[in-house]
Protein backbone atom coordinates (compact mmCIF):
# COMPACT_ATOMS: atom_id res chain seq x y z
CA UNK A 1 0.00 0.00 0.00
CA UNK A 2 2.66 2.10 1.11
CA UNK A 3 4.55 1.51 -2.52
CA UNK A 4 1.28 2.15 -4.73
CA UNK A 5 0.99 5.37 -2.39
CA UNK A 6 4.46 6.78 -3.00
CA UNK A 7 3.87 5.60 -6.68
CA UNK A 8 0.32 7.97 -7.22
CA UNK A 9 2.38 10.72 -5.78
CA UNK A 10 5.25 10.22 -7.87
CA UNK A 11 2.89 10.29 -11.12
CA UNK A 12 1.05 13.23 -9.56
CA UNK A 13 4.23 15.29 -9.89
CA UNK A 14 5.18 14.15 -13.50
CA UNK A 15 1.30 14.79 -14.31
CA UNK A 16 2.03 18.59 -12.62
CA UNK A 17 5.49 19.06 -14.65
CA UNK A 18 3.97 18.07 -18.31
CA UNK A 19 1.41 20.39 -17.89
CA UNK A 20 3.68 23.27 -16.84
CA UNK A 21 6.02 22.69 -20.08
CA UNK A 22 2.35 22.41 -21.77
CA UNK A 23 1.21 25.63 -20.20
CA UNK A 24 5.29 27.10 -21.40
CA UNK A 25 5.20 25.90 -24.50
CA UNK A 26 1.78 27.30 -25.16
CA UNK A 27 2.12 30.36 -23.48
CA UNK A 28 5.76 31.64 -24.69
CA UNK A 29 5.23 30.29 -28.06
CA UNK A 30 5.74 33.19 -30.88
CA UNK A 31 2.57 31.56 -32.79
CA UNK A 32 0.40 32.64 -30.11
CA UNK A 33 1.72 36.82 -29.89
CA UNK A 34 -1.26 37.89 -27.89
CA UNK A 35 -1.10 35.05 -25.01
CA UNK A 36 0.28 37.20 -21.60
CA UNK A 37 3.24 36.42 -19.43
CA UNK A 38 1.73 34.07 -16.99
CA UNK A 39 3.13 33.06 -13.97
CA UNK A 40 2.63 28.93 -13.14
CA UNK A 41 1.37 27.53 -9.82
CA UNK A 42 4.73 26.52 -8.75
CA UNK A 43 6.32 29.76 -9.61
CA UNK A 44 4.08 31.56 -7.14
CA UNK A 45 4.48 28.54 -4.36
CA UNK A 46 1.16 27.26 -4.68
CA UNK A 47 0.38 23.29 -4.09
CA UNK A 48 -0.87 20.93 -6.24
CA UNK A 49 -4.37 20.06 -6.64
CA UNK A 50 -5.80 17.72 -4.19
CA UNK A 51 -8.38 16.26 -6.95
CA UNK A 52 -8.10 17.18 -10.70
CA UNK A 53 -11.18 17.79 -12.62
CA UNK A 54 -10.68 17.91 -16.19
CA UNK A 55 -13.47 19.50 -18.19
CA UNK A 56 -13.85 19.47 -21.87
CA UNK A 57 -12.77 22.69 -24.00
CA UNK A 58 -13.52 25.24 -25.78
CA UNK A 59 -15.49 26.65 -22.81
CA UNK A 60 -18.46 29.02 -23.58
CA UNK A 61 -18.29 31.26 -20.59
CA UNK A 62 -15.51 33.69 -18.72
CA UNK A 63 -16.92 35.23 -15.41
CA UNK A 64 -15.43 37.96 -13.82
CA UNK A 65 -14.41 38.61 -10.35
CA UNK A 66 -12.43 40.41 -7.72
CA UNK A 67 -10.60 39.05 -4.72
CA UNK A 68 -11.78 41.23 -2.03
CA UNK A 69 -7.99 41.42 -0.49
CA UNK A 70 -5.04 43.94 -0.72
CA UNK A 71 -3.89 45.04 -4.46
CA UNK A 72 -0.53 43.63 -5.11
CA UNK A 73 2.26 46.24 -7.28
CA UNK A 74 5.12 43.19 -7.56
CA UNK A 75 5.71 39.39 -8.21
CA UNK A 76 6.62 38.81 -4.14
CA UNK A 77 3.56 40.65 -2.56
CA UNK A 78 1.21 38.41 -5.49
CA UNK A 79 2.42 35.80 -4.19
CA UNK A 80 1.83 36.17 -0.42
CA UNK A 81 -1.78 36.83 -1.14
CA UNK A 82 -2.01 33.79 -3.67
CA UNK A 83 -0.60 31.48 -1.21
CA UNK A 84 -2.49 32.98 1.68
CA UNK A 85 -5.94 32.74 -0.58
CA UNK A 86 -4.98 29.30 -1.42
CA UNK A 87 -4.74 28.28 1.85
CA UNK A 88 -8.03 29.72 2.62
CA UNK A 89 -9.92 27.84 -0.17
CA UNK A 90 -8.30 24.69 0.91
CA UNK A 91 -8.33 24.65 4.32
CA UNK A 92 -11.84 26.98 5.29
CA UNK A 93 -13.93 26.24 2.41
CA UNK A 94 -12.89 22.77 1.41
CA UNK A 95 -12.09 23.07 -2.33
CA UNK A 96 -9.38 21.25 -4.05
CA UNK A 97 -7.65 24.13 -4.81
CA UNK A 98 -7.81 27.82 -5.23
CA UNK A 99 -11.09 28.62 -6.74
CA UNK A 100 -10.10 30.49 -9.63
CA UNK A 101 -8.69 29.38 -13.45
CA UNK A 102 -6.21 32.99 -13.57
CA UNK A 103 -5.86 35.96 -10.98
CA UNK A 104 -4.33 38.82 -12.22
CA UNK A 105 -2.53 41.48 -10.01
CA UNK A 106 -1.80 44.98 -10.71
CA UNK A 107 1.44 44.46 -11.59
CA UNK A 108 -0.29 43.23 -15.30
CA UNK A 109 1.25 39.17 -14.26
CA UNK A 110 -1.52 36.31 -15.37
CA UNK A 111 -1.00 34.18 -12.18
CA UNK A 112 -2.19 30.44 -13.09
CA UNK A 113 -4.85 29.28 -10.61
CA UNK A 114 -6.34 25.78 -11.58
CA UNK A 115 -6.02 26.65 -15.52
CA UNK A 116 -7.39 26.22 -18.59
CA UNK A 117 -8.19 22.89 -18.58
CA UNK A 118 -9.16 21.66 -14.94
CA UNK A 119 -11.90 22.75 -13.27
CA UNK A 120 -12.33 25.91 -10.59
CA UNK A 121 -14.89 26.53 -8.25
CA UNK A 122 -15.92 30.68 -8.52
CA UNK A 123 -19.23 30.58 -9.53
CA UNK A 124 -21.31 27.90 -9.14
CA UNK A 125 -23.27 26.64 -12.34
CA UNK A 126 -20.68 28.04 -14.41
CA UNK A 127 -17.27 25.86 -13.19
CA UNK A 128 -18.04 23.26 -15.93
CA UNK A 129 -18.15 25.28 -18.58
CA UNK A 130 -16.50 28.36 -17.48
CA UNK A 131 -13.31 30.01 -16.81
CA UNK A 132 -13.14 32.40 -13.64
CA UNK A 133 -10.83 35.19 -13.43
CA UNK A 134 -10.00 36.83 -10.69
CA UNK A 135 -8.33 40.47 -10.03
CA UNK A 136 -6.60 40.71 -7.53
CA UNK A 137 -7.92 43.91 -5.12
CA UNK A 138 -11.37 45.22 -3.91
CA UNK A 139 -12.78 47.20 -6.88
CA UNK A 140 -15.77 48.36 -5.73
CA UNK A 141 -14.90 51.90 -5.92
CA UNK A 142 -11.41 51.71 -8.30
CA UNK A 143 -10.78 50.27 -11.22
CA UNK A 144 -7.53 47.93 -11.74
CA UNK A 145 -4.21 49.17 -12.88
CA UNK A 146 -4.44 49.63 -17.00
CA UNK A 147 -1.61 46.83 -17.47
CA UNK A 148 -4.24 44.76 -15.64
CA UNK A 149 -7.11 45.26 -17.43
CA UNK A 150 -4.79 44.97 -20.73
CA UNK A 151 -3.42 41.73 -19.86
CA UNK A 152 -7.07 40.55 -19.25
CA UNK A 153 -8.23 40.82 -22.56
CA UNK A 154 -4.64 39.70 -23.74
CA UNK A 155 -5.43 36.53 -22.02
CA UNK A 156 -8.94 35.99 -23.61
CA UNK A 157 -7.50 36.45 -26.78
CA UNK A 158 -5.20 33.93 -25.95
CA UNK A 159 -7.71 31.61 -25.27
CA UNK A 160 -9.28 31.77 -28.23
CA UNK A 161 -6.52 31.56 -30.32
CA UNK A 162 -5.31 27.98 -28.60
CA UNK A 163 -8.91 26.96 -28.57
CA UNK A 164 -9.63 26.53 -25.20
CA UNK A 165 -12.29 29.26 -25.71
CA UNK A 166 -14.93 29.28 -27.91
CA UNK A 167 -14.78 31.99 -30.31
CA UNK A 168 -18.54 33.09 -29.63
CA UNK A 169 -17.74 33.02 -25.59
CA UNK A 170 -19.96 34.64 -23.53
CA UNK A 171 -18.27 37.23 -20.31
CA UNK A 172 -19.97 38.14 -17.17
CA UNK A 173 -19.56 39.59 -13.75
CA UNK A 174 -20.13 37.33 -11.35
CA UNK A 175 -22.64 39.70 -9.76
CA UNK A 176 -24.90 38.91 -12.93
CA UNK A 177 -24.76 35.17 -11.88
CA UNK A 178 -24.83 34.59 -8.25
CA UNK A 179 -25.44 36.71 -5.01
CA UNK A 180 -22.67 38.40 -4.42
CA UNK A 181 -21.29 42.01 -5.57
CA UNK A 182 -18.01 40.50 -7.28
CA UNK A 183 -16.15 42.14 -9.39
CA UNK A 184 -16.81 45.40 -7.54
CA UNK A 185 -19.06 48.38 -9.32
CA UNK A 186 -16.75 50.02 -10.76
CA UNK A 187 -14.84 47.00 -12.63
CA UNK A 188 -18.05 45.83 -13.71
CA UNK A 189 -18.79 49.03 -15.10
CA UNK A 190 -15.45 48.33 -17.12
CA UNK A 191 -16.34 44.83 -18.55
CA UNK A 192 -19.27 46.17 -19.88
CA UNK A 193 -17.77 47.73 -22.84
CA UNK A 194 -15.57 44.63 -23.30
CA UNK A 195 -15.87 41.89 -26.13
CA UNK A 196 -18.23 39.66 -25.60
CA UNK A 197 -20.09 40.80 -22.74
CA UNK A 198 -23.49 39.84 -22.12
CA UNK A 199 -26.18 41.18 -20.26
CA UNK A 200 -28.05 38.46 -20.45
CA UNK A 201 -26.45 35.41 -18.58
CA UNK A 202 -28.05 31.97 -19.87
CA UNK A 203 -31.05 31.03 -17.84
CA UNK A 204 -30.34 27.62 -16.15
CA UNK A 205 -33.89 25.74 -16.32
CA UNK A 206 -34.41 23.02 -13.98
CA UNK A 207 -35.42 19.65 -16.02
CA UNK A 208 -38.84 19.62 -14.77
CA UNK A 209 -39.73 22.98 -14.95
CA UNK A 210 -41.70 22.32 -18.50
CA UNK A 211 -42.30 18.95 -17.82
CA UNK A 212 -45.97 18.79 -18.95
CA UNK A 213 -46.22 22.20 -20.51
CA UNK A 214 -47.81 21.92 -23.84
CA UNK A 215 -45.69 23.01 -26.59
CA UNK A 216 -48.04 25.53 -27.96
CA UNK A 217 -48.31 27.17 -24.91
CA UNK A 218 -45.23 28.19 -24.69
CA UNK A 219 -44.96 29.38 -28.31
CA UNK A 220 -48.00 31.68 -27.39
CA UNK A 221 -45.72 32.46 -24.88
CA UNK A 222 -42.77 33.96 -26.35
CA UNK A 223 -44.54 35.52 -29.17
CA UNK A 224 -46.84 37.55 -26.75
CA UNK A 225 -43.18 38.94 -25.41
CA UNK A 226 -42.00 39.24 -29.11
CA UNK A 227 -45.44 41.82 -29.63
CA UNK A 228 -44.84 43.22 -26.50
CA UNK A 229 -41.44 44.29 -27.37
CA UNK A 230 -42.28 45.27 -30.48
CA UNK A 231 -45.10 48.03 -29.12
CA UNK A 232 -42.58 49.64 -26.51
CA UNK A 233 -40.19 50.31 -29.24
CA UNK A 234 -42.79 51.94 -31.42
CA UNK A 235 -43.37 53.67 -28.55
CA UNK A 236 -39.99 55.05 -27.60
CA UNK A 237 -39.71 56.53 -31.02
CA UNK A 238 -43.15 57.58 -31.54
CA UNK A 239 -45.48 60.07 -29.85
CA UNK A 240 -48.06 57.19 -28.88
CA UNK A 241 -50.40 58.16 -31.88
CA UNK A 242 -48.54 56.51 -34.89
CA UNK A 243 -46.58 60.28 -35.76
CA UNK A 244 -43.01 60.33 -35.32
CA UNK A 245 -42.00 63.13 -32.54
CA UNK A 246 -41.03 66.18 -34.06
CA UNK A 247 -38.75 67.03 -31.67
CA UNK A 248 -35.65 64.92 -29.26
CA UNK A 249 -37.47 64.50 -25.80
CA UNK A 250 -35.73 66.62 -23.12
CA UNK A 251 -34.86 63.83 -20.81
CA UNK A 252 -31.90 64.12 -17.95
CA UNK A 253 -29.27 61.45 -17.77
CA UNK A 254 -30.34 58.43 -16.64
CA UNK A 255 -28.23 55.12 -14.89
CA UNK A 256 -28.79 52.10 -16.80
CA UNK A 257 -29.61 49.06 -14.19
CA UNK A 258 -26.71 47.38 -15.06
CA UNK A 259 -24.40 50.63 -14.56
CA UNK A 260 -25.64 50.53 -11.01
CA UNK A 261 -25.15 46.52 -10.59
CA UNK A 262 -28.79 45.92 -10.79
CA UNK A 263 -29.69 42.23 -11.48
CA UNK A 264 -31.96 41.30 -14.01
CA UNK A 265 -35.88 41.02 -13.66
CA UNK A 266 -36.99 37.09 -12.54
CA UNK A 267 -39.78 37.73 -14.43
CA UNK A 268 -41.00 40.79 -17.07
CA UNK A 269 -44.64 41.91 -17.13
CA UNK A 270 -44.76 44.89 -20.43
CA UNK A 271 -47.77 47.17 -19.96
CA UNK A 272 -49.16 49.51 -22.56
CA UNK A 273 -48.29 52.82 -22.82
CA UNK A 274 -49.11 55.92 -22.10
CA UNK A 275 -49.52 55.30 -18.58
CA UNK A 276 -51.80 57.77 -16.89
CA UNK A 277 -50.87 58.16 -13.60
CA UNK A 278 -47.37 59.07 -11.74
CA UNK A 279 -46.91 57.92 -7.92
CA UNK A 280 -44.41 59.57 -5.61
CA UNK A 281 -42.79 57.66 -3.14
CA UNK A 282 -39.34 57.88 -0.79
CA UNK A 283 -37.31 54.76 0.19
CA UNK A 284 -36.61 55.42 3.35
CA UNK A 285 -33.27 54.53 3.72
CA UNK A 286 -30.10 56.65 3.96
CA UNK A 287 -29.40 59.00 1.55
CA UNK A 288 -26.79 59.23 -1.19
CA UNK A 289 -24.49 62.05 -3.25
CA UNK A 290 -22.26 60.01 -5.34
CA UNK A 291 -23.10 57.36 -7.67
CA UNK A 292 -21.53 54.60 -5.83
CA UNK A 293 -23.24 55.60 -2.58
CA UNK A 294 -26.59 55.50 -4.65
CA UNK A 295 -25.47 51.99 -6.80
CA UNK A 296 -25.16 50.21 -2.96
CA UNK A 297 -28.20 51.71 -1.75
CA UNK A 298 -30.09 50.51 -4.67
CA UNK A 299 -28.17 47.20 -4.82
CA UNK A 300 -29.51 46.26 -1.02
CA UNK A 301 -33.50 47.73 -1.96
CA UNK A 302 -33.13 44.86 -4.86
CA UNK A 303 -32.01 42.47 -2.78
CA UNK A 304 -34.64 43.03 0.03
CA UNK A 305 -37.58 43.62 -2.65
CA UNK A 306 -36.38 39.92 -4.57
CA UNK A 307 -35.59 37.94 -1.29
CA UNK A 308 -37.41 38.93 1.07
CA UNK A 309 -40.97 40.94 -0.18
CA UNK A 310 -40.63 38.20 -3.16
CA UNK A 311 -41.21 40.64 -6.05
CA UNK A 312 -39.52 40.18 -9.31
CA UNK A 313 -37.26 42.97 -9.29
CA UNK A 314 -36.63 46.60 -7.50
CA UNK A 315 -40.52 48.01 -7.05
CA UNK A 316 -40.11 51.07 -8.54
CA UNK A 317 -39.50 52.26 -12.21
CA UNK A 318 -37.24 54.80 -11.80
CA UNK A 319 -35.27 56.16 -8.73
CA UNK A 320 -33.42 59.88 -7.76
CA UNK A 321 -30.99 60.23 -5.34
CA UNK A 322 -29.69 63.50 -3.88
CA UNK A 323 -26.44 63.48 -7.07
CA UNK A 324 -29.07 64.30 -9.27
CA UNK A 325 -28.92 61.52 -11.72
CA UNK A 326 -31.75 59.69 -12.07
CA UNK A 327 -31.48 55.62 -11.83
CA UNK A 328 -33.34 53.26 -13.81
CA UNK A 329 -35.52 50.72 -11.74
CA UNK A 330 -38.25 48.76 -14.35
CA UNK A 331 -37.91 51.62 -16.26
CA UNK A 332 -40.80 53.12 -18.79
CA UNK A 333 -42.37 49.86 -20.49
CA UNK A 334 -42.16 46.95 -17.57
CA UNK A 335 -44.74 47.07 -14.42
CA UNK A 336 -43.49 47.61 -11.42
CA UNK A 337 -44.42 46.90 -7.69
CA UNK A 338 -44.87 50.27 -5.61
CA UNK A 339 -48.29 51.09 -4.88
CA UNK A 340 -50.96 48.57 -5.06
CA UNK A 341 -53.77 49.01 -8.07
CA UNK A 342 -51.49 51.42 -9.76
CA UNK A 343 -48.57 49.11 -10.98
CA UNK A 344 -49.68 48.34 -14.66
CA UNK A 345 -50.97 51.51 -15.00
CA UNK A 346 -48.96 53.91 -13.03
CA UNK A 347 -45.13 54.79 -13.05
CA UNK A 348 -43.44 54.88 -9.26
CA UNK A 349 -40.50 57.63 -8.71
CA UNK A 350 -38.91 56.86 -6.07
CA UNK A 351 -36.32 59.70 -3.56
CA UNK A 352 -33.08 57.57 -2.03
CA UNK A 353 -33.53 59.00 1.89
CA UNK A 354 -36.24 59.96 3.70
CA UNK A 355 -38.06 62.73 3.09
CA UNK A 356 -40.20 62.94 6.46
CA UNK A 357 -38.96 66.48 7.72
CA UNK A 358 -37.00 67.73 5.15
CA UNK A 359 -36.58 68.01 1.28
CA UNK A 360 -34.53 66.39 -1.26
CA UNK A 361 -32.01 69.18 -3.17
CA UNK A 362 -33.47 71.35 -5.69
CA UNK A 363 -31.69 69.16 -8.12
CA UNK A 364 -33.09 66.32 -7.23
CA UNK A 365 -36.15 68.09 -7.66
CA UNK A 366 -35.71 69.46 -11.04
CA UNK A 367 -34.03 65.99 -12.42
CA UNK A 368 -37.63 64.24 -11.26
CA UNK A 369 -39.62 66.55 -12.88
CA UNK A 370 -37.16 66.75 -16.03
CA UNK A 371 -38.17 62.96 -16.25
CA UNK A 372 -41.75 63.51 -16.56
CA UNK A 373 -41.81 66.11 -19.11
CA UNK A 374 -39.64 63.86 -20.97
CA UNK A 375 -42.05 60.98 -20.49
CA UNK A 376 -44.68 62.78 -21.92
CA UNK A 377 -42.42 63.75 -24.92
CA UNK A 378 -41.56 60.06 -26.04
CA UNK A 379 -45.20 59.05 -24.99
CA UNK A 380 -45.15 56.70 -22.47
CA UNK A 381 -46.79 59.31 -19.92
CA UNK A 382 -50.42 60.42 -21.26
CA UNK A 383 -50.51 64.18 -21.81
CA UNK A 384 -52.85 64.73 -19.45
CA UNK A 385 -51.53 61.94 -16.53
CA UNK A 386 -52.61 62.63 -12.52
CA UNK A 387 -49.38 62.69 -10.47
CA UNK A 388 -50.23 61.46 -6.46
CA UNK A 389 -48.05 60.84 -3.42
CA UNK A 390 -48.56 57.41 -2.59
CA UNK A 391 -50.19 58.40 0.86
CA UNK A 392 -52.39 59.38 -1.39
CA UNK A 393 -53.51 55.81 -2.98
CA UNK A 394 -52.72 53.47 -0.46
CA UNK A 395 -52.19 53.41 3.46
CA UNK A 396 -48.32 54.55 3.80
CA UNK A 397 -46.72 58.09 4.94
CA UNK A 398 -44.27 57.74 1.63
CA UNK A 399 -43.10 59.91 0.36
CA UNK A 400 -42.59 62.11 3.47
CA UNK A 401 -44.61 65.26 4.60
CA UNK A 402 -42.12 67.52 3.60
CA UNK A 403 -41.68 66.01 -0.04
CA UNK A 404 -45.66 65.86 -0.16
CA UNK A 405 -46.18 69.43 0.16
CA UNK A 406 -43.60 69.72 -2.39
CA UNK A 407 -45.09 67.54 -5.05
CA UNK A 408 -48.34 69.64 -4.75
CA UNK A 409 -46.89 72.62 -6.42
CA UNK A 410 -46.17 70.42 -9.90
CA UNK A 411 -47.53 70.36 -12.41
CA UNK A 412 -50.54 67.74 -12.88
CA UNK A 413 -50.60 66.62 -9.13
CA UNK A 414 -54.29 65.75 -8.35
CA UNK A 415 -56.15 65.95 -4.87
CA UNK A 416 -58.57 63.68 -5.70
CA UNK A 417 -56.81 59.61 -6.79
Amino acid sequence: MTLLLRLNFVLLIVFHLICDAKAIVTEGNDKNPNCPSIKLKRQWGGKFSRVIKHRPVAVKYVVIHHTVTKECTNFLQCADILQNMQHHHLTTLDLNDIGYNFLIGNDGIVYEGTGWYIKGAFTHGYNENGIGIAFIGDFRKKLPSRKALRSAKRLLSCGTEIGVLDPNYELFGAMQLSATKSPGLMLYNEIQDWNHWSPHPPRRISRNEYSGTPEVLKMFKYLFVCLAFICAVRFAICDGYGQRSSKTPDCPRIKLKRQWGGKLSTDIDYRPVPVKYVIIHHTVTPECSTFLECAEILQNIQHYHINTLDYDDIGYNFLIGNDGLVYEGTGWYVTGAHTYGYNRNGTGIAFIGDFSAKKPPRKALDVAKQLLKCGVEKGVLDSHYELFAGSQVISTQSPGLLLYNEIQEWDHWSPNP
